[in-house]
């Protein structure tokens, strides 16, 4: 027994140094745009990124990891899967935050700008005359807006390099109409920059359905009524949005996306502006890219890649919010089910969202840690 022991002692001795000394390359997926790097395989903190194809001093190898110093002198562990003998071909550049953005691509010149709506032509051809992300979001928010934001668009706007924080600004737009409530047959109201409610994921969305831009359901768990006036109702219609996906890698491991919230349907069938609060319930938290919360979650090949629970999310209404509730809608308030939320000022808000507490608790953390 004592001999048969040590002979398994020597194999996986010389199995992890098999390796020592040869060179690696960061091997990405086909959507990936780095692979971690960490301090140790017991804890898996991470040391930092590594750009796919970035050569690697491979020193030794263990338990499916690999150890590796980098061309700067970092040495960390990486996973035997993310690592190649060759270098791997040239992968399509990709970001969201995962990465440094990729260098601007000069998109086709446009018409000029029209003096009425704004469209995805006439972002493009500001992005096109070199204007800065800042410059582009402003115009958005000052004008009237019909983008079209199916996936394939959301796509086709990456893919010029088009600034993230740009798109957010589009998904985010009020949607010009041409049909308005008169005064006299409406009441006006103010849902302050703030303003939660929670919602509930409305179905599972699978890992082989993932692509940017497209949209997860989503429905509000609670009524909001603001001034009496019933502006969210129980089950109504909210919207949130894939923006980046970083897939499994081709031999194992997990992939990642990120989903931000975009809107929720009032009871005048307009759409307002959310997003995630920073504060979430339970265990469950948020990351932040340019000013708006977001989840990334990480899953594996077939498997859900968002998972819809038992849990709520809490979402805020992203900037004061004017809307002309019909008399209509507003004598029919459902009294007996109607949630009056008291309205909380901008700077109130992180307080209010700390002392709220959620409906239900999660059985489990939906946000992914490391393995």
């Amino acid at each position: 027994m004592k001999i048969r022991l040590l002979t398994i002692l020597i194999f996986l001795s010389l199995a992890a140094t098999a390796r020592a000394g040869t060179t690696g390359y960061a091997q990405c997926g086909t959507y990936d745009a780095y692979i971690l790097l960490y301090k140790s395989t017991e804890k898996m903190e991470e040391l930092g990124k590594l750009h796919c194809g970035e050569k690697l001093e491979v020193l030794g190898s263990a338990a499916g990891f690999s150890q590796v110093r980098t061309v700067d002198g970092r040495v960390g562990w990486v996973r035997d899967t993310d690592l190649t003998e060759v270098p791997p071909p040239p992968q399509k550049e990709f970001t969201f935050g995962f990465m440094d953005q990729p260098k601007p691509v000069e998109p086709a010149p446009a018409s000029k700008l029209p003096s009425g709506v704004l469209t995805n032509e006439d972002v493009l051809y500001l992005y096109g005359k070199r204007h800065a992300a800042d410059f582009i979001v402003a115009k958005i928010k000052e004008s009237r807006c019909a983008f079209d934001t199916s996936p394939k668009a959301i796509q086709q706007l990456q893919s010029t390099g088009l600034s993230d924080k740009v798109v957010l600004a589009m998904l985010e737009a009020p949607v010009a109409t041409a049909t308005q409530v008169s005064g006299a047959e409406s009441v006006e109201v103010k849902i302050a920059d703030g303003t939660a409610i929670e919602v509930e994921l409305a179905g599972d969305v699978f890992s082989e359905e993932l692509q940017d831009g497209m949209i997860v359901k989503l429905a509000a768990t609670e009524d909001l009524v603001v001034d009496g006036l019933p502006i969210i109702l129980r089950g109504s219609t909210a919207r949130a949005r894939v923006l980046a996906v970083k897939a499994p890698g081709s031999r194992g491991g997990g992939g990642e996306v990120a989903w931000f919230m975009q809107d929720i349907v009032a009871t005048t069938g307009e759409h307002i502006p959310m997003t995630f609060a920073a504060k979430q319930p339970g265990k469950m938290h948020t990351q932040n890219f340019e000013g708006y919360p977001f989840f990334l979650t990480e899953f594996h090949s077939g498997s859900p890649a968002i998972k819809a629970t038992n849990f709520h999310f809490r979402a805020v209404v992203h900037g004061d919010t004017i809307l002309r509730v019909p008399q209509s809608v507003a004598s029919n308030l459902p009294s007996s089910q109607a949630k009056s939320h008291v309205l909380q000022p901008v700077s109130n808000r992180k307080a209010a969202d700390s002392e709220a507490e959620p409906a239900s608790q999660p059985s489990a953390d939906p946000i992914a840690k490391p393995e």
